[in-house]
């Protein structure tokens, strides 16, 4: 098994050069108790948070143990080498919006767990759901359910949510 751990001096210097570089601020420390991940600090149940996003292959995957990577107290697990090379590059798009909560939910002050396969990718976002009737009512109006669901995460998190 190989664990790879980015949290360290290096990694931070090459996240700071690449936020630089793209224009965009680098993530604060975050609040880990509000996160919905296992005792182990693992998200999206072993999901591959790549593979949701069309250059990952577009669908929920399930990621393997021997490709897991640990970045801010959060551990993700790959389908593949490439996925975990691409979240590398930009772990602020791949992250899960709402620390794993159903956005539905979020967005409605609460937070509940979620289904790994149940997922909207709106723009660069990753939301996901509790059931398909919470994905079918977020879907209906996502910029306004979004804008709900990102106030109560940065009241909830302390964090701005990703975009």
């Amino acid at each position: 098994m190989r664990t790879i751990q980015l949290g360290g001096l290096l990694f931070s210097i090459f996240v700071a050069a690449h936020s630089y570089a793209s224009g965009s601020q680098p993530a604060p420390d975050r609040n880990i108790k509000e996160y919905n991940v296992e005792n182990n600090g693992l998200s999206l149940k072993g999901y591959d948070p790549v593979a949701y996003f069309t250059e990952g292959g577009g669908q929920a995957t399930a990621g393997k143990e021997e490709l897991k990577l640990e970045y801010k107290q959060v551990v993700y697990l790959f389908a593949s080498q490439k996925n975990l090379d691409l979240f590398i590059s930009n772990p602020n798009k791949y992250e899960p919006t709402y620390g794993n909560w159903c956005a539905f939910a979020m967005a409605s002050n609460q937070k509940v767990d979620i289904v790994p396969t149940l997922f909207t990718i709106s723009g660069n976002r990753l939301h996901l759901f509790v059931s398909a009737g919470a994905k079918l009512q977020f879907d209906g109006n996502i910029p306004a359910f979004e804008r709900r669901a990102d106030a109560n995460w940065k009241r909830i998190s302390g964090e701005s949510p990703r975009k």
